[in-house]
């Protein structure tokens, strides 16, 4: 399955970087080997938020900005740390729990892999006492 990415090409976004955005976006994805269409298009008039990236989901396009080139910090999970990021890298991995990607949510954990958000071990003789427990993994295909 190909991921689609759309970056701002009008005038407004290219005057801030959207070429930049778009060339490290394409660097990144090529260098991890990732088939990823990158889609040039218009704004949606929020020009404060330019470039914009929006990532194409199942449930629609999840869009953030505005970014730097420098946003594109890594789109390996275990070094990236920039929130929007994420709405990228969700369509390549997945996590046990990761943030909400609905608008107004994103500061909440949600399941993934897991089948619900765990339960913090209490027994102190344990030796993963006080560590999270996810109650079970879903299986492939769930």
């Amino acid at each position: 399955m190909k991921a689609r990415v759309f970056i701002s090409r009008d005038s407004g976004a290219l005057c801030v970087g959207a070429d930049e955005v778009s060339r490290a976006l394409f660097k990144a994805t090529e260098k991890r080997g990732l088939d990823v269409e990158i889609v040039r298009t218009g704004s949606r008039g929020m020009y404060w938020l330019e470039p914009t990236i929006e990532v194409e989901r199942p449930e629609g396009r999840v869009g953030y900005g505005p970014t730097k080139a420098s946003d594109i910090d890594s789109l390996d999970p275990q070094r990236s740390y920039l929130p929007g990021m994420w709405n990228l890298m969700r369509l390549y991995t997945r996590t046990l729990v990761t943030y909400s990607s609905k608008p107004g949510h994103t500061d909440e954990l949600v399941p993934d892999l897991a089948t619900d958000l765990g339960t913090p071990s209490d027994d102190v003789s344990n030796p993963d006492h006080g560590r999270w427990i996810p109650t079970r993994c879903a299986a492939p295909g769930e």
